[in-house]
Formats: C-alpha cells, sequence, structure tokens
C-alpha cells in the first residue's frame, strides 16, 4: 500500500493518511478484510509518530471504514454506516459548501461545477460495488424500531 503525507501540508498528517485510505477503498484498492500495514511499519515507513498512526486508524475506526482485531491489525470492513441518512448528509453538504468556496474562488460557473462533479462520478461511481446503502432509518421502520431524532423534511445545505 502507497501513502504519501506532506509534513508541510495545511491538511495534519493523520487527516492525509485518513483519506488516503478512504479513497483506496472507495477506488477498490482496498476491499473487505484487507489488512493495513502495522501501526509500526507504516509510522518507519512515513517517518512519523507511531502516535499519528494510531490517531488516522482509531479515526477510521470511528468511521467504520475499518476493525482493529487486537493482536492481529486493522482490517479494512465492509460494514454500512451507521449514521442516519441525515447526519451523512449533512456531513457531505458540509463538504460540498468548502468545494463550492473553492470553485467561487477559482472563477468556476455552477455549469462547470455539475460538469465537474459529472466527469468525477463516471470516473468514481457511488456505491459498494453495485450494493445500494440502505438508509438506517429505513432498516430501524422494517423492523418495527422508531428512530431516536426528529427527521428534517428534504435536503438543507449549510
Amino acid at each position: 500500500m502507497l501513502i504519501k503525507v506532506d509534513p508541510s501540508a495545511a491538511e495534519p498528517v493523520y487527516i492525509q493518511i485518513v483519506n488516503q485510505i478512504k479513497h483506496a477503498v472507495a477506488a477498490g484498492s482496498l476491499v473487505n478484510g484487507d489488512r493495513l500495514p502495522s501501526i509500526r511499519s507504516l509510522a518507519r515507513e512515513l517517518r512519523i509518530n507511531p502516535n499519528t498512526v494510531i490517531h488516522a486508524y482509531r479515526e477510521l475506526e470511528i468511521e467504520n471504514v475499518v476493525v482493529s482485531k487486537r493482536g492481529q491489525g486493522s482490517f479494512i470492513t465492509e460494514a454500512f454506516p451507521v449514521m442516519s441518512l441525515e447526519n451523512r448528509t449533512s456531513i457531505l453538504a458540509k463538504k460540498v459548501n468548502r468545494m463550492l468556496v473553492e470553485a467561487y474562488h477559482l472563477g468556476l460557473t455552477e455549469e462547470q461545477v455539475f460538469e465537474v462533479v459529472r466527469m468525477q462520478l463516471k470516473k468514481q461511481p457511488l456505491g459498494r460495488k453495485g450494493k445500494e446503502v440502505e438508509d438506517n432509518d429505513d432498516a430501524r421502520k422494517r423492523e418495527g424500531v422508531e428512530p431516536t431524532y426528529k427527521k428534517k423534511k428534504g435536503f438543507q445545505p449549510l
């Protein structure tokens, strides 16, 4: 696995590691069951403090991208998001808003932004090997369990 970090970048090194692993999963380079490099070996390879790798792996575990097995290592998981659709869209809306600010400063029009998104979706389609990610709210309703929060109507970017 090839991970590169830039210590001089504005983005913290652990976030660079998280994003590269998440991208590798989304691209299919890493799949369910794949073992990540050990904390020590990745820290040695990247010439960073092992605590930085621990921080990255912990973040990936919180996001259900990996599962850690004591004494065995960290492995890619195929667990679907446990957050509600509302929470997932809220997180995405924040990221889209940052992208729109960048697009504004680059002088792009709405149509140019849409075209970039369309091109990227062709290169990297959404979904996991054709499986639809079920909204956990729908799963709860099917099982007769009500969500523990009130759902807002519609998608509302920040």
